[in-house]
């Protein structure tokens, strides 16, 4: 499954190139939408791609028995200091009998998900196995563009007991459905190139970077996006609603478009040290573009789509 452009006059095109700069996210001409859930201490986190603009931007990739065939995909992960007390992760859910990629709902998914020994960039040996477990599942209500558009969903699970590994690889394959639908993993801009998927256990295709996916140990907290602003720049607030200080926090701050696509920046942080009641700023500074423009924000658990428009350095979004 693969996955805006504008134009105007020829003189404002030359002034926009030699000042580009800017920001990362997907087009839909949809509204924006601000979700947040329970977020847990992660110990490695690789955040989903932005949808970009139209379907050849962005990949998914089925883990699950799709048109009667199985896939399964593999994700690496590094310096985890901590025991494996849950995992997160981000997908989409598409009927498993249409080669068309029809979007099906995730409701009553279940998931093998399995941890392995890293051998020499490779799955090595079994370490643990959760069979058919069922994670509660969040609608982002994040559309990527396709034809039907797909839903970002966002996945939780605790995992008990908890996996001992540091260094490793994981898969997470979809067993059923209640709607007899297919998981597709959704890929990571952040990853180290040390993923895959397999076909009837042959390597089959590779994502860009790697799988989009957040490993926790168990810490609780809730962060909330707020105040998204426009002005000379964007500007937003990650608020701690939670009762423990947050640290080691990833978020991607994406703002993507204007002339000729020229417009593509990541203005996002880790945020450490945010005391529960506090709230982390996160700004683009000023930037020099003209058209439309789309907002990303996404983080473990906490997911923003924004659109707007760039006059020059002055930002406008189309709050709904």
């Amino acid at each position: 499954m693969k996955k805006k452009i504008i134009g105007i006059f020829v003189c404002i095109l030359m002034m926009f190139t030699a000042f580009s700069a800017v920001a990362t996210t997907s087009k839909q001409e949809q509204a924006s939408l601000n979700q947040s859930s329970g977020h847990r201490g992660g110990l490695f986190t690789q955040l989903p791609y932005d949808p970009g603009f139209n379907a050849a931007d962005w990949y998914a990739y089925v883990s699950a028995i799709f048109m009667n065939t199985s896939y399964q995909d593999y994700e690496m992960f590094t310096d985890v200091a901590s025991p494996i007390q849950g995992i997160h992760w981000w997908g989409m859910s598409c009927k498993n009998d249409d080669p068309t990629y029809l979007p099906g709902d995730p409701i009553g998914m279940t998931f093998n998900i399995t941890f392995y020994e890293d051998n020499n960039t490779t799955p090595g040996d079994v370490v643990l196995s959760y069979s058919n477990v069922k994670p509660s599942i969040t609608a982002t209500g994040i559309f990527y563009p396709e034809a039907p558009p797909n839903e970002l969903y966002f996945f939780e699970c605790d995992l008990t007991p908890s996996c001992n590994l540091s260094d490793g690889w994981v898969s997470i394959f979809s067993t059923g459905s209640d709607n007899n639908c297919s998981f597709f993993w959704m890929e990571s801009s952040t990853g180290n190139q040390h993923a895959f998927e397999t076909m009837g256990e042959e390597h089959w295709d590779s994502p860009r970077y790697g799988f989009s996916l957040v490993l926790t140990d168990g810490a609780k907290t809730s962060l909330e996006i707020v105040n998204m602003k426009g002005g000379i720049g964007v500007t937003l607030g990650i608020k701690n609603n939670g009762d423990q200080t947050v640290d080691n926090f990833p978020v991607n701050f994406i703002v993507k478009g204007g002339i000729l696509k020229k417009i593509k920046m990541n203005a996002g942080e880790t945020i450490s040290g945010l005391a529960p009641g506090d709230t982390a700023p996160l700004e683009t500074g000023m930037f020099f573009a003209l058209g439309k423009i789309t907002i990303f924000v996404v983080g473990d658990g906490i997911i923003e789509y924004q659109q707007g428009k760039q006059l020059f350095i002055y930002t406008v979004i189309q709050n709904t």
